[in-house]
């Protein structure tokens, strides 16, 4: 079976576009672009990290960290596998309400598993219109 022919470096280096390495088919960068993407990502990360606010701005402060506490004291297993719970879901995806019954101990495959099914059919954002139209 014939190989793929290499294909060119996208170019993360101090040079824009292609900055005419080749590569293998799979691999994102040439060795003298590594650094510079990595050093690219780490910028983007430190500004999306910026903009989300601290995590007591988020609802999550000292009184969430004790009801988080009390919840997994309460039910030590994932409520859906049975596993060693460590993660404590907000049902109604809203930080702030802080009742037992919104409250769901999971794994943290299963948390995983619901917040990756939040984002694929963009649910959260759903949630909050709803909410905003309804008051």
């Amino acid at each position: 079976m014939p190989t793929l022919p290499p294909t060119y470096c996208q170019g993360f280096g101090p040079r824009t576009g292609r900055c005419g390495n080749t590569i293998k088919r799979g691999e994102r960068c040439c060795i003298d672009c590594k650094p510079y993407r990595h050093a690219t990502l780490a910028k983007a990360h430190e500004s999306y990290d910026r903009k989300r606010g601290t995590s007591k701005e988020r609802g999550y402060g000292t009184t969430w960290a004790k009801v988080r506490r009390l919840k997994l004291n309460r039910n030590p297993l994932c409520e859906r596998c049975n596993s060693v719970a460590n993660m404590v879901h907000h049902k109604d995806r809203n930080s702030r309400n802080n009742l037992e019954a919104n409250l769901e101990a999971l794994c943290n495959q299963c948390h995983a598993q619901e917040h990756a099914l939040d984002h694929k059919t963009n649910r959260r954002l759903r949630a909050w219109d709803g909410f905003d139209k309804r008051g």
